[in-house]
């Protein structure tokens, strides 16, 4: 796996889809990543970042 990147989000994420996508900060060689929900949060390996999914979910998005 790719070296630990510092997230670049100090929140959590909210998203109203059934997947979330991260590709880390624009400095970074962060790959776009589409990470699956567990539990309605998810965290990026590569770069900590926090994601939330909404109780909206949009599954037409």
């Amino acid at each position: 796996m790719a070296e630990k990147i510092t997230p670049h989000q100090k929140d959590s994420i909210l998203v109203n889809n059934i997947k979330a996508v991260c590709n880390g900060p624009k400095e970074s060689k962060h790959p776009k990543v589409y990470l699956k929900f567990e539990n309605k949060q998810v965290t990026c390996p590569y770069c900590g970042n926090d994601f939330k999914q909404s109780d909206r979910v949009d599954n037409n998005l």
